[in-house]
């Protein structure tokens, strides 16, 4: 694993063998694959299983019930969400786990946009 910079928060994360891993992340119980590499201001979140040879863009954003399979190109400013109708105003809900748990980005599809799911 290399880590290029110190400004990183990493807790309970596993990381993988020949990994790099850039500055300004936030990797919270998430598991990173072999000879992945994350870019600049990342955030990934608890839950979160991400597969070999990946490789995240600056910016993005993986909530907790997100799994990439190997293989999986996520472009600059990424960002999925586990809320189907997010909202300014009033009480938040928590999206039920069965839902999010699902969600898994395929090898063959480069994600270069916003995601919802």
């Amino acid at each position: 694993m290399g880590i290029v910079n110190r400004y990183n928060i990493i807790e309970n994360t596993k990381i993988g063998k020949k990994t790099v891993l850039r500055s300004h992340l936030n990797l919270y119980g998430c598991e990173i694959g072999r000879k992945c590499k994350i870019a600049c201001f990342v955030e990934i979140q608890r839950g979160v299983k991400i597969g070999d040879n990946c490789k995240i863009e600056a910016f993005a954003f993986i909530p907790s019930g997100v799994t990439i399979e190997d293989g999986v190109f996520i472009g600059p400013h990424v960002c999925f969400t586990n809320d189907r109708t997010p909202r300014a105003v009033g009480d938040w809900e928590v999206t039920p786990p069965k839902f999010y748990e699902k969600y898994i980005p395929k090898k063959i599809i480069p994600y270069s946009s916003f995601y919802f799911f």
